[in-house]
């Protein structure tokens, strides 16, 4: 069997258009197989944040040798300019593989629960030359058995730009084969408190970042048929500790996603800050979205109008009256008697039809031609209810566009909300001028024909997306941001959540950066169940309010807004906190930053005037260091 890198050829094509400025840190992460050096180019490869090699490249070179019983590969690459002087350097070291047999473990499938507190002893390891593994060679059986261990370590690391150093981040993800049966466990490090697996068929694993890394094999459903690892993955950190460290907004280079992230997309034409939302420092900056079949509470309104400078008035928002639109001019005129600075943003689906406006009718007559159809000509129903736009129909495309710019015409509406966007994925949206499918005709359409004092915001930026989906801001004022914190299926290194959020407030700031608008939705980060009681959820959203909040003030500059909520109804029935202005911490006085953030590794800080920020995306913690007494909150 020959293994299979997650990543394609085309990748290694890939070359960034936009170079990082940031001379003070560097990231390089390697994937390496077992018969590295002497098989496939593709059994070793690079990322250093701008592109992605093999040993296809002239950049890097690799040796492999059996030194007494262990395995040594010694790398060199040649690939990274690392203090941006337009001459690459070079990072060299060792990645050593010893073989133990005998080691002491006891194993536990609980998280966290097994140990290996003793490894045996010195066996010999060799590399698979058909399925590309690592050997144990105690035995006959080829892989690794109950009590054998593999333990990799990197050493005599070197980079060669003077001023600069090298730091191995650790061993963070492997791939692992079967040899042969079934139900194969497994033991990750070294001492006790450790985590185990269990798996039959090919599998792969994360973890927090060891080095050395140590696998001990726990038993065998066959004692005769093994598994064991046919990939492991590291980076490296390099960096000159005598410059300043900044987080420059435009450098992606800092993470594994880098080379699939290009083309900054264009500033916004600084005029259009005039329609935004009304900003201040004074508090954190909040937005809402909200809906609610029932006519809203005066109470609720009063909420709203004090504490949001932004409300995106949901689908499913009659608000007692007759269709979702007019439920929404209704609520938005109520909004604006009291705050007339409230923006108000209506709610439209670029995918899905939901029922309900003042056009469903036209819609419904031209259903089996306007919507998305199975194989079989019928038409295809999203969770077996709604239909799905045909957007390559101009006639479809023409009755989407008309609703949301008529309704943006209403005096008290301030703009249009478009749901769904990261459903499609684009490099570019225009070749040659033109849009590159009806549906990116469709949305640009939308830009084109809104008022011009109204700001259009969409669904649009996403880390799990080739590019972010960034190309497509160019046609819009703003960004909403959701499974901010989901990881991408990107080619390598394998992404944790860390790495998935790290790539959002990138790109958050980024945004902000163009003059773009951000509105991040965040809720409750834990482990923990939602309590079941409207009593115990309010404890709930207080208790946990420091982590999301604190990834906000990270990304903020002037048009950030945070909303933290556990939903958007607003029906009493519904018994869930849509509304968090009752919590401490978001009416504090904020103030301005004092700085940008700072970035090291996983940990960010930044300062604001009432507030010190600090936050480890690795362990999801977060402190927050308040300096005045809040505000009450009315």
């Amino acid at each position: 069997m020959k293994i299979q890198i997650k990543w394609s050829m085309a990748c290694l094509l890939f070359i960034s258009l936009v170079p990082p400025v940031n001379a003070a840190n560097n990231e390089v992460w390697f994937a390496l197989s077992a018969q590295a050096c002497i098989g496939e180019d593709t059994d070793l490869a690079v990322n250093n944040g701008l592109t992605i090699s093999d040993l296809s490249s002239d950049n890097m070179t690799c040796t492999q040798a059996s030194i007494g019983n262990d395995m040594v590969y010694s790398i060199d690459w040649e690939g990274s300019d690392f203090d941006r002087d337009g001459t690459n350097d070079t990072l060299t070291f060792d990645l050593r593989v010893e073989g133990f047999a005998g080691s002491t473990y006891s194993y536990s499938a609980i998280a966290g629960e097994s140990s290996m507190t003793a490894l045996g002893e010195s066996s010999p390891v060799t590399s698979d030359t058909t399925n590309n593994f690592w050997d144990v060679e105690d035995n006959d059986i080829t892989g690794i058995g109950a009590g054998q261990s593999l333990r990799f370590s990197v050493e005599n690391i070197k980079v060669s730009v003077s001023d600069y150093s090298a730091t191995m981040n650790g061993f963070d993800f492997i791939s692992l084969i079967e040899t042969g049966g079934r139900t194969h466990t497994h033991i990750r490090g070294e001492g006790t408190g450790l985590d185990s697996s269990t798996f039959s068929n090919d599998s792969v694993y994360s973890f927090l970042s060891l080095q050395p890394f140590v696998i001990t094999g726990a038993g065998d459903y066959y004692s005769h048929l093994l598994g064991s690892i046919n990939q492991i993955q590291f980076s490296f950190s390099i960096s000159n500790p005598e410059l300043v460290t900044t987080l420059d907004d435009y450098d992606y280079s800092l993470y594994g996603m880098g080379p699939d992230f290009f083309d900054v997309y264009p500033e916004s034409d600084a005029s259009r800050q005039a329609y935004y939302p009304e900003f201040s420092w004074d508090t954190v900056p909040r937005w809402l979205a909200v809906r609610n079949s029932d006519s809203y509470t005066d109470q609720q309104i009063e909420t709203i109008a004090a504490h949001y400078q932004l409300v995106m008035l949901e689908k499913a928002n009659e608000a007692g009256l007759e269709t979702v639109d007019q439920g929404i001019k209704e609520t938005s005129r109520r909004l604006k008697e009291i705050n007339p600075n409230i923006s108000n943003i209506f709610y439209w689906n670029s995918v899905i039809f939901y029922s309900g406006y003042s056009n469903d009718e036209d819609y419904e007559e031209n259903a089996s031609a306007w919507s998305v159809l199975n194989d079989d000509g019928s038409i295809y129903l999203f969770k077996d209810k709604y239909y799905n736009y045909n957007s390559e129909v101009e006639e479809a495309r023409d009755w989407w566009v008309e609703l949301p710019t008529t309704i943006a015409a209403d005096e008290n509406i301030d703009g249009v909300f478009v749901d769904k966007i990261t459903k499609a994925a684009f490099d570019e949206i225009f070749v040659d001028g033109e849009p590159i499918n009806g549906y990116v005709d469709m949305l640009n359409q939308l830009h084109e024909k809104m008022p011009d004092d109204k700001i259009l915001i969409g669904n649009v930026l996403r880390g799990e997306r080739n590019n972010g989906n960034r190309s497509v801001m160019a046609l819009f004022d703003g960004s909403y941001l959701e499974r901010w914190d989901f990881t991408g299926d990107i080619a390598f290194p394998e992404q944790t959540e860390a790495d998935a959020i790290a790539v959002s407030i990138q790109m958050m700031r980024e945004a902000l950066a163009q003059g773009k608008l951000i509105n991040l939705q965040t809720a409750p980060m834990t482990d923990e169940d939602v309590p079941d009681t409207y009593e115990e959820q309010i404890e709930f959203m207080e208790t946990h309010v420091d982590y999301p909040l604190a990834i906000f003030l990270i990304v903020a500059e002037e048009n950030a807004f945070f909303s933290y909520q556990l939903s958007v109804n607003a029906l009493p029935s519904a018994n869930t906190v849509w509304d968090s202005s009752y919590i401490e911490e978001l009416n504090h006085k904020l103030g301005e930053p004092l700085g940008d953030p700072v970035k090291d590794g996983y940990i960010y800080t930044r300062s604001f005037e009432y507030v010190d920020v600090w936050l480890d995306l690795q362990n999801g913690e977060a402190l927050l260091t308040w300096r005045d007494t809040p505000i009450s909150a009315n």
